[in-house]
């Protein structure tokens, strides 16, 4: 059990940390809702702790995307856009898209590149390998692209 602390309600609300011992939370509400200087009342809430192993968890896959702009052939950093998790069914394959841009220099001179975007599908959580496999794809992607 651990014993949250909370002030306030609806918009104004707060989160203000935990105790695991409970006589260490309701003397922390006390100190403060004494506290002449303090506007909210302070008060306590009991809530059983939550343990999960992410990656014991059944049907559930992580969806990594990745992107990296290139110009004239060169990489920039690849770079982690978003990760989202997925409930159920199998892991799509992992994917590869590129998209045309167009940045407006003075003088009304155009000049293009390309935003390189990879999905990667895992079933645990591991950053590190999802970056590998992005950074591979993408820079096979460019090379294809320039037919190297």
């Amino acid at each position: 059990m651990v014993y949250a602390i909370f002030s306030g309600a609806y918009s104004d609300w707060h989160v203000h940390g935990y105790f695991t011992n409970p006589d260490d939370a309701y003397a922390f509400c006390e100190f403060h809702n004494n506290n002449k200087d303090e506007y909210d009342e302070y008060y306590v809430v009991p809530i059983e702790e939550m343990t999960i192993d992410f990656n014991e968890r059944p049907n559930i896959h992580y969806k990594f995307t990745f992107y990296a702009f290139v110009n004239g052939g060169v990489v920039d950093e690849v770079l982690l856009d978003e990760v989202y998790t997925a409930k159920g069914g199998m892991c799509p394959n992992n994917s590869i898209d590129k998209r045309e841009m167009y940045r407006f220099l003075s003088g009304n001179k155009k000049e293009t590149y390309y935003r390189y975007a990879a999905e990667i599908y895992m079933k645990n959580y591991d950053y590190e390998k999802a970056y590998k496999i992005a950074s591979d794809m993408i820079h096979k992607k460019v090379a294809e692209d320039l037919r190297l």
